[in-house]
């Protein structure tokens, strides 16, 4: 049985997504305070001198916080640069620990045009349904405003 750690995201609307170490890059509060005049008007966020596409899966359940911007890293494929996205989430990030027998069927809730081509795998954490989604797929790879990690 093959075991991995994985950052565990609520991304709103009862959507969850996991996310490996190798992704999880930064942590940000999406609060005024740390924004840019024009963030989001144009879907990217300002990041080390960059604009990284701003990913918005859903919504809060409850008023509470605009969240954070989680800053992750992905490849279009492999031996290409790392490029940087950043995913809105409600609530702090969990670690969990996932293994084979928790694999599941994608439930017909998360069967939607916004993610079609994107899940890559579906388990069971805590009797709900978590997603692992090809980052790049969501992201729309071939934008010219995705920046090169470390440039």
């Amino acid at each position: 049985m093959s075991t991995s750690e994985a950052w565990l995201l609520d991304c709103g609307d009862g959507l969850s997504i996991a996310v490996g170490d190798h992704q999880f890059v930064e942590l940000l509060p999406a609060d005024a305070d740390c924004r840019e005049p024009g963030e989001n008007a144009d879907g990217t966020l300002a990041w080390q001198q960059s604009r990284v596409p701003l990913l918005e899966l859903g919504r809060p359940a409850a008023a509470g916080g605009a969240g954070y911007h989680c800053i992750l890293y992905f490849q279009q494929a492999p031996d290409t640069p790392l490029r940087a996205a950043a995913i809105r989430v409600y609530g702090a990030p969990e670690r969990i620990r996932i293994d084979d027998t928790q694999a599941c069927e994608l439930p017909p809730e998360h069967r939607n045009a916004a993610l079609a081509g994107a899940v890559l795998s579906c388990f069971v954490h805590e009797e709900k349904a978590v997603l692992i989604l090809d980052i790049a797929a969501l992201c729309g790879v071939d934008s010219a405003a995705l920046a090169v990690a470390g440039s």
